[in-house]
């Protein structure tokens, strides 16, 4: 199996937001320093740019579920209705 490492994991994880940024028309960002090195890849969180930039919750996203990347490349949505740690913790991977 190949393992992918933290740096490509990121560009899957930045694609999808950015997908999801040119559905909206809007810019969005990876918060790099959230990112969680978990057993099996990294989970990744995103907000809008305009948010990040001027902390002002009015521009912030929501149900802006967590992306984990998995070693193997997968990517997943994690739910945003229960904690990060319990939706890995629940996962059957």
């Amino acid at each position: 199996m190949i393992k992918i490492d933290k740096a490509v994991a990121f560009e899957i994880a930045k694609k999808k937001v950015d997908d999801y940024a040119r559905l909206d028309r809007a810019e969005y960002e990876i918060v790099l320093d959230q990112t969680i090195d978990w057993k099996n890849g990294w989970v990744f969180f995103y907000n809008s740019s305009i948010f990040l930039r001027a902390g002002n919750y009015i521009h912030a996203l929501i149900g802006n579920a967590p992306l984990l990347v998995l070693f193997d490349g997968r990517l997943l949505e994690l739910s945003t209705a229960i904690p990060v740690e319990r939706a890995l913790s629940e996962l059957r991977i």
